[in-house]
């Protein structure tokens, strides 16, 4: 209560600010504090339509369990008030960034959420544009999904736009990455890249997860249309479920191809390990649950990335990316898995003032572990189906934007009552100083 109470205040402000700016500058600019920084106070202001709350409910940590599959649903309104700072001087880049965002049921009153939280991000460069140095951090209070573009900066590799169920949670989230890119000699550069994620669950039915990503690349510019590379890496991870620190090695060969302005590619091959010991849960001659150590496991196989963007005008921009890899959830001991997603995105400027956007995303969950249920053991296989619509359109007015976004996801589980499909309908307005 007092983390809130606090996040209230912030947000209260955050309005205030906005309100006694309005003589320091003009609306839809931000406000400029000096040479090349600049503040930019926003507030979110959102009707939803949700036909399946029960993905929300089993969410939230002492709410009683709903089937997905039940399809209740309920109205909600969305505020978020926001506080950005960007500062550019010379080859130095600082920006910052502070939110708290309430969700307020109309019927389900119990699933009135909080989303809030902090990032920033320091960018050096050299002036000859042989060194740069960039690092990102951050934390987040999210319940279900929470806030996406607090999560995409620090992994924007694996951001496919598209979550899983293990992932609706209430939690919180520290998020850490750093980046040095070095020109080695003429025409080659390297590169490393140091990610951390730090998953705290409210809930005892989820394992808390600390994962470090370490990478390292060298990349060769044969020409200005073409890159290639190689990359390795590994990811390790401190999961509650597991006795050790797993372990998930990688290895790319791959190249950045652009054979016109407006065609980009970044593919790459490559293969990936998975190397976790599970603990087996057993009962002492007391009664009491003992968790000890249980038998080494180990995946590998093929590993690929890929990304396509093709700029057809200079309105319209198609965006396909997919990948594979492992991954550990928080749910239950059972969650470890092979993941294949693909996204598909189209965005539109219909007119200076009016953009759209258009995406389908795919993603298939295949568990490697087998799962107990009523006696049955199942070989846990999920996919989901999403497509997401978004209209934006800049009003008259620099400081107003009304938008209205549609999604429909439909998820299909081996195990039962698991499979579901959800309508989300979105309408409102955003205010940026």
């Amino acid at each position: 209560m007092k983390n809130i109470s606090q996040f209230r205040l912030v947000a209260f402000g955050i309005s205030i600010l906005t309100y006694i700016s309005l003589s320091y500058a003009q609306p839809g600019t931000g406000i400029k504090l000096g040479e090349g920084t600049v503040l930019i106070p926003s507030a979110d202001l959102s009707y939803n339509y949700d036909d399946n709350i029960a993905l929300r409910a089993n969410a939230i940590a002492g709410e009683e369990e709903l089937s997905p599959s039940d399809n209740e649903s309920d109205e909600y309104f969305r505020y978020s008030f926001g506080l950005d700072l960007n500062r550019t001087v010379g080859n130095r880049k600082l920006r910052a960034n502070a939110f708290y965002g309430e969700d307020r049921f109309d019927k389900y009153t119990d699933l009135d959420a909080n989303n809030y939280g902090a990032n920033f991000g320091y960018q050096w460069a050299k002036p000859t544009g042989a060194t740069v140095i960039s690092v990102d951090g951050g934390y987040q209070y999210a319940v279900d999904r929470g806030n996406n573009s607090v999560t995409g900066f620090v992994d924007q590799a694996n951001n496919d736009n598209l979550t899983s169920l293990s992932e609706r949670a209430e939690r919180d989230i520290y998020l850490g990455r750093a980046e040095i890119n070095q020109q080695l000699m003429n025409k080659l550069y390297g590169g490393f890249i140091f990610g951390y994620t730090d998953v705290n669950y409210k809930s005892e039915n989820y394992n808390d997860i600390t994962s470090w990503d370490y990478i390292v690349e060298l990349n060769q510019e044969v020409s200005e249309k073409l890159s290639p590379y190689v990359q390795a890496g590994i990811g390790i991870d401190d999961n509650e479920g597991y006795a050790n620190d797993s372990e998930m090695p990688f290895a790319l060969v791959g190249a950045r191809y652009s054979p016109t302005p407006k065609l980009r590619s970044n593919l790459s091959v490559g293969y990936e390990g998975y190397d976790r010991t599970p603990l087996v849960s057993t009962r002492d001659a007391e009664g009491n649950i003992v968790q000890t150590p249980g038998e080494n496991e180990s995946d590998s196989g093929f590993k690929y990335v890929a990304r396509v963007a093709y700029f057809a005008t200079n309105k319209s921009t198609l965006t396909l990316s997919a990948a594979n890899r492992y991954e550990a959830g928080g749910q239950g001991t059972n969650t470890a898995r092979y993941v294949n997603s693909v996204y598909l995105g189209f965005r539109h400027n219909t007119t200076p003032k009016l953009s759209q956007t258009l995406s389908a995303s795919w993603r298939e969950d295949d568990y490697l572990d087998n799962v107990l249920v009523d006696g049955e053991d199942i070989d846990r296989n999920t996919e989901t189906l999403r497509f997401y619509y978004n209209i934006s359109y800049q009003t008259q007015k620099p400081w107003l934007t009304l938008f209205a976004n549609a999604s429909y996801e439909d998820g299909t589980s081996d195990l039962p009552n698991q499979s579901y499909n959800q309508t989300v309908l979105t309408a409102g307005a955003r205010l940026r100083y």
